[in-house]
């Protein structure tokens, strides 16, 4: 028990010291180098990503109080400091606030959320259910960052540091697996399952978006 303990710190520690140094990585590359092939609203929506998130994780907390499940929750928080500043440089930086992508994204999100309220209501579910919560997540995150797979095949990746891009992979594998480990402990309630479905999707939607980065860095 005190090495599963121990394991579970040093994810934390490590998550805890890692989200800032992407975020450092991230904001010096877009402000030194590069902003093509990123959007405002990737961040904007990634910012809302993180607080649903995060009103997961205390739901579920305040459910079923565990260390594990507050570590998280420090590491959300941690994650809406990162990404509104992100988003900050991202407005200041690009050369374009906003462009026709923004709106493309900004309009398949919202087509999802819609579907997602109709569900609801057909469904007889709760506008705020902790599943529900989970899908619209998942489709704040998911949705930009399939359009942004998209931009860096077909117009730049050199937006995005390597440095970064590595980074997320491993704070997201990470964070699965804890909401995971945490679910086995406690029980999957919907708010843990909701995490675990935006999460999951999070970081396959990624794997798309480092395979175009890959591609058009390394390769053509």
């Amino acid at each position: 028990m005190k090495i599963r303990c121990s394991f579970q710190d040093c994810l934390f520690w490590f998550q805890a010291i890692m989200g800032p140094v992407y975020g450092v990585f991230q904001a010096h590359h877009m402000i030194v180098d590069s902003t093509k092939g990123l959007s405002t609203s990737m961040f904007l929506f990634a910012t809302l990503f993180i607080l649903v998130n995060l009103c997961l994780a205390l739901a579920a907390h305040k459910a079923t109080p565990s260390r594990a499940m507050m570590q998280v929750i420090v590491i959300y928080v941690l994650g809406v400091l990162t990404y509104s500043t992100l988003l900050g440089v991202m407005v200041v930086r690009a050369e374009r606030m906003w462009d026709s992508l923004d709106t493309l994204t900004s309009s398949i999100v919202g087509v999802g959320l819609l579907c997602a309220l109709i569900y609801v209501q057909v469904s007889r579910l709760r506008v705020l259910d902790p599943l529900m919560k989970g899908v619209y997540s998942l489709t704040c995150k998911s949705v930009p960052q399939f359009v942004l797979a998209w931009k860096v095949f077909y117009v730049s990746g050199t937006g995005l540091s390597l440095t970064a891009v590595i980074i997320f992979h491993m704070l997201t594998c990470m964070r699965i697996y804890q909401i995971f480990h945490e679910a086995w402990v406690c029980g999957w309630d919907r708010n843990r399952r909701g995490l675990a479905l935006a999460e999951v999707g999070n970081e396959l939607s990624w794997v798309l978006v480092t395979i175009a980065f890959v591609y058009v860095t390394y390769i053509v």
